[in-house]
């Protein structure tokens, strides 16, 4: 590794490494979620509710240290909300929670934001948005995190900065959601050698080979011209804060490397003035907080997911960030492949204690990186789960929709040999997770994954609400309409079901199977005429 960097070499942050990753983005739209990179760990149900809890909690202590009885509308901002299946999640949650504790001064609109227009075009055009746009509950908005200050909102045509305020009443403080997002902006990485600070530096245009495998991590050292240090000396920044936390690694005496998410730092402050002062962020990510100090022992890792990248974020540094400013952070205690942390600004935890007790609950009771791990399990050893430890695991997890897509073949498999209990659990769940869909294009039909098992179990009128339903919102499909057909033959109904399956060979015309129960729905509906 060279100790001397090229005179044109630069600070990671400042490569052009990260205007590929926006552009790749802002090219691929909803497609980057199309098998590309990752999402589902912080896109369920079950990370959906964590959050609500912790928000309501939020919101909650706010109202208790604000007086008066005018309603508080609590802007909740999404950033880099993608396809927006974690913000539909939310949104729901948030509205049964509200319902449930029945506090009128409880409001929230909630802002999905992101720098691909193409996402926003997607978010206004999709079906599960139309019931929460009305009353300004939800809103879309453009926003670079790294350029933009203050974006306008697209259906109120209104700055985003306005929400929060209601007449005379008191302004609500601002609620931030970031999920894998500081992994993918600028950040910088330095090295502590016997007490002295360095700055890693690369080309300004770094380089890596084509078509590395899914999550394949290389070190900055694999780049076409390797990483190099340094010396570097304080104040670095020019910012007060920011190198405050710089001078706390080297005040900690802890040799090795670590990371500084400066663009997220920026991210911070922009919001911070938005929601003019207090501000509470909830992120996940691949990210460091717990044991810290063991990945000042690696050199900082790109991981390669398509044509976009990931770096482990320092939640560290944000939470020394934010108590530098005065803010103050939380963190799970175990270190899991997701971290989640929550951070402050213009607030103490020690003054929020429903939002303390919250985040002890939900971070780290059984937090959504613990949940991701048991699910990664179960998802590469199905042959290890019983429909009973799966129905346990799906009720674990609210019944998010896309379990019945990664366990379809295991629960058709085994519905009709499991108690009676068990089979009324799963029943009520496949209905309960048909209300949470938020289908995304390119990526299987989980409305027609439930409808099976609802079929299967001969529960076959909310089956067919399953197979119209994905009709209406997605268009018509030879599969679809072949579990139609087959429901309406289950319910006796043989009109419906040659119309149906008629539908199902006109669209795919080799299907041998619906053209054999096309033959048999004529032949019965051929002999009900007869008798009639």
């Amino acid at each position: 590794m060279s100790t001397s960097p090229a005179a044109d070499h630069v600070r990671l942050s400042q490569s052009d490494l990260w205007q590929r990753q926006k552009s790749f983005y802002c090219r691929e739209g909803v497609a980057a979620w199309q098998g590309k990179v990752p999402f589902y760990a912080t896109s369920n149900a079950f990370i959906a509710n964590a959050y609500a809890q912790m928000i309501l909690a939020y919101m909650q202590d706010t109202a208790a240290r604000l007086p008066g009885d005018a309603p508080l509308t609590f802007p909740i901002v999404e950033v880099g909300a993608g396809p927006g299946i974690f913000a539909f999640h939310l949104v729901q949650r948030m509205k049964d929670l509200l319902a449930l504790v029945d506090e009128p001064r409880l409001r929230f609109t909630y802002v999905l934001t992101d720098v691909a227009q193409r996402n926003l075009d997607f978010w206004s055009h999709h079906p599960a948005w139309e019931p929460h746009l009305e009353g300004g509950l939800v809103d879309f908005a453009a926003l670079d995190l790294l350029t933009d200050t203050d974006p306008t909102l697209e259906l109120a045509g209104t700055p985003l900065s306005s929400l929060g305020t209601a007449g005379d009443g008191p302004r609500a403080p601002m609620i931030a959601l970031a999920n894998y997002v500081f992994d993918s902006i600028p950040t910088d990485v330095f090295r502590v050698e016997n007490g002295v600070l360095e700055e890693g530096r690369v080309p300004p245009s770094p380089t890596f080979e084509a078509d590395y495998p899914e999550n394949y991590a290389v070190t900055l050292d694999d780049i076409n011209s390797p990483i190099s240090y340094q010396r570097a000396t304080l104040p670095y920044y020019g910012d007060e804060a920011k190198d405050a936390v710089v001078q706390r690694y080297l005040d900690d005496e802890r040799e090795g490397y670590f990371c500084l998410p400066i663009a997220a730092m920026e991210v911070f402050d922009k919001l911070a003035v938005l929601a003019d002062r207090e501000l509470l962020l909830i992120s996940s990510d691949k990210a460091y907080a717990a044991h810290a100090e063991l990945f000042a022992a690696y050199e900082p890792e790109l991981a390669f997911h398509n044509e976009a990248h990931s770096i482990m974020v320092n939640f560290e540094a944000l939470g020394e960030y934010c108590r530098v400013r005065g803010g103050d952070a939380y963190h799970q205690r175990t270190q899991q492949g997701l971290a989640t942390s929550a951070f402050l600004l213009g607030n103490q935890l020690a003054a929020l204690p429903r939002t303390r007790l919250a985040a002890e609950s939900h971070l780290n009771g059984f937090s959504p990186g613990d949940l991701f791990r048991i699910s990664a399990h179960l998802a590469d050893s199905p042959g290890d789960c019983t429909l009973e430890v799966l129905v346990a695991h799906m009720n674990l997890l609210r019944w998010d929709p896309d379990l019945f897509n990664q366990h379809l073949e295991l629960i058709l498999s085994k519905v009709r040999e499991v108690d009676a209990s068990v089979w009324k659990d799963l029943a009520d769940g496949a209905r309960h997770a048909a209300s949470q869909v938020y289908q995304v294009p390119e990526t299987p039909d989980t409305l027609v994954s439930i409808g099976c098992v609802l079929q299967e179990m001969e529960l076959y009128d909310d089956a067919l609400q399953c197979f119209e339903l994905s009709q209406r919102q997605f268009g018509a499909t030879a599969l679809a309409s072949y579990h139609i057909g087959l429901c309406y033959l289950g319910l006796e109904d043989n009109a419906n079901a040659v119309a149906a399956l008629e539908a199902s060979v006109a669209m795919n015309p080799d299907d041998v199977t619906a053209k054999g129960w096309l033959m048999q729905a004529r032949e019965w509906l051929a002999e009900e005429q007869q008798t009639s």
